[in-house]
Order: C-alpha cells, then sequence, then structure tokens
C-alpha cells in the first residue's frame, strides 16, 4: 500500500460523486490530503456547509503557509514569464504538494503536468 496522496478539486468532486476508477486509486493509499484551495472550489458547489464538513472530515488537509506561497510565487514568477501560465489556484495545489511532497491525483494532467519541472509528482 502507498503511504500519501493528494486530491485536486477535480478528483474530489469525483470521489463524491462515488466515481469507481477514483476509489479504486484511492484504496492504495493511506494518508488522502486536500488543500484549502480544494476545499474552496468544493465548497463553491451548492451544498450547505455542515454537509461541505461532513465529506471532507474524511480527508487530512495540508496546510497553506508561508513556504508553498513563495514556491507559488516563484512558479507563478516562471511560467508568466516563459508564456505558459495556469491558474493561480491550480499553481498553490501544486506548490502546496511540492512542499509537502505528496504526489497529486488530478484529472487536470494538462495544467498540473507544468509543475513537474518544480518537483511536481503527477498521479
Amino acid at each position: 500500500m502507498l503511504n500519501k496522496i493528494c486530491l485536486d478539486t477535480s478528483t474530489l468532486i469525483e470521489a463524491h460523486k462515488e466515481n469507481s476508477a477514483i476509489k479504486e486509486i484511492l484504496e492504495n493509499y493511506e494518508e488522502v490530503y486536500i488543500t484549502p484551495i480544494a476545499i474552496f472550489e468544493f465548497g463553491k458547489r451548492r451544498l450547505s456547509i455542515q454537509l461541505i464538513r461532513e465529506i471532507l472530515e474524511s480527508y487530512l488537509t495540508l496546510n497553506l503557509g508561508y513556504e508553498d506561497s513563495i514556491l507559488a510565487l516563484k512558479i507563478f514568477k516562471d511560467l508568466i514569464e516563459k508564456g505558459n501560465p495556469i491558474d493561480d489556484n491550480d499553481i498553490i495545489i501544486g506548490a502546496c504538494c511540492i512542499i509537502n511532497n505528496i504526489p497529486l491525483l488530478t484529472l487536470n494532467k494538462k495544467h498540473f503536468e507544468k509543475l513537474k519541472k518544480f518537483g511536481l509528482r503527477v498521479v
């Protein structure tokens, strides 16, 4: 069994929908994390705060701190400089995973593949 994985918003939504492919992948991990950004994005759906809390309480949450924020800024500036920007939220999710050395499970591989050169492991 693998140790840790982090879900981006797309996989968090699919896990909530009981997507069998996502659930099968998650069975291989002991610890499943989400980020504050994924919590916010997931929470924008038309669900009550109480239901959102109940759904998300089964996940561990990565903190968004100083080092994650500085790394996200470095990534943002590098991608802008090279004319290859992606969504700010994706950058922050990626930075959280890089700092915590946790691979990211995503259905949005096109954006997150751009963060591999910064150390992100994409599943």
